[in-house]
């Protein structure tokens, strides 16, 4: 399926904050769940209107998101929020199904490697997990948002072709995913590198 691109008056820009569950998830000391929602609802109150508030993780691998249902219960969500949620399998789907988050978000790595390091799977196996991920939020009616780590290069493999980068978008597509973030999870990017990416992608979706 072919998007037609935006005409530039109908451009816009989401920021989307992600502090309270990529900066939450950092630190070491359990922070209490009232503490969470005091930050999420004065960022609302704020002015934000996009988060990844939160990630429905196994509490084993990151002991500090083992409250993410409880946040999202307590959490204000006044019309126009959108609250998503990372979901890395089949069970953190349905659990952020039972929490009526607003989107789920998947994420695979463009570079073997890394995505072995950060998942512990190939990358195959990992899109297997995006397809039982999809398939639950499709069932929900919920969006769905595919973020690619490593877009624009990695800590063990250096440059990431294109290729790589277009490789995980194509099997998002075919899953019906029409969000898709790319994430330069090394500080790596540059303007021509983005540019580059935005434009291949363009090109074949």
């Amino acid at each position: 399926m072919r998007l037609m691109p935006a005409s530039p008056a109908d451009r816009e820009v989401i920021v989307t904050e992600v502090g309270t569950r990529d900066g939450f998830q950092a630190e070491p000391e359990f922070i209490p769940t009232q503490a969470k929602v005091e930050v999420l609802d004065a960022l609302i109150e704020a002015g934000l209107r996009s988060f990844e508030a939160t990630s429905f993780v196994s509490p084993r691998a990151v002991p500090q998101m083992a409250d993410a249902a409880e946040v999202m219960a307590r959490v204000k969500r006044p019309e126009g929020v959108r609250l998503q949620a990372l979901v890395p399998n089949a069970r953190g789907a349905q659990a952020a199904v039972a929490a009526r988050v607003d989107m789920m978000v998947c994420f695979v790595s463009a570079s073997e490697s890394h995505n072995q390091m950060n998942l512990n799977k190939p990358i195959a196996a990992s899109l297997e997990n995006v397809a039982e991920v999809a398939a639950i939020a499709r069932t929900a009616g919920i969006p769905l948002r595919g973020a690619v780590s490593t877009a624009f290069g990695c800590p063990f493999e250096g440059e990431v072709p294109v290729d790589a980068v277009l490789r995980i978008v194509s099997a998002y597509a075919d899953l019906g995913m029409r969000h898709i973030s790319l994430g330069d999870t090394t500080g790596m990017a540059t303007p021509h590198l983005v540019e580059t990416s935005v434009a291949a992608i363009r090109a074949r979706f």
